[in-house]
């Protein structure tokens, strides 16, 4: 999509004005672009990729370029020992659906990030559900998706 830059601009434009605010933090922000363009060389369903981490991962739909990407993305993060990261898009459609409802997702296994994204999201007016969900929406989210063969087998 040509014109789908809203989130990359929205997060360097934020970046920019807490530079300009010169908060005392350490500010990282990665943006993952990729053109995603049809040809010979396109990914196609059935395939295998590689990903940063060594995980294999089977193409199972041609959409889903944007989690492939940010999987990578949050892998580098890694490399710069953060306290905390903050990913920040669009819902994928399939998350959506499963949600059943629009709300921002916040991913995080701590309690204490949890709470300020809530308190956050409260003053804002911002809809907000945490991941990871239970086990049974996990099931209905991978069911028909992409999924992670893993490391140990081969491509």
């Amino acid at each position: 999509m040509r014109g789908d830059i809203g989130g990359a601009a929205g997060v360097a434009a934020v970046t920019r004005a807490i530079a300009q605010l010169k908060p005392p933090i350490n500010l990282r922000t990665l943006i993952p672009l990729v053109e995603n363009m049809p040809g010979c060389n396109s990914m196609k369903p059935g395939e295998k990729l590689i990903l940063m981490d060594g995980s294999i991962v089977q193409l199972r739909r041609s959409d889903v370029a944007g989690q492939l990407v940010l999987a990578d993305a949050l892998y580098y993060c890694n490399h710069f020992k953060p306290r905390v990261v903050l990913s920040v898009g669009s819902s994928s459609p399939w998350l959506v659906e499963t949600i059943r409802t629009q709300f921002a997702v916040a991913f995080t296994l701590l309690d204490s990030l949890w709470t300020r994204v809530q308190e956050a999201a409260y003053h804002s007016g911002d809809r907000v559900v945490r991941l990871p969900l239970r086990k049974i929406h996990r099931e209905r989210m991978f069911n028909d998706g992409d999924h992670v063969i893993g490391s140990d087998d081969t491509v």
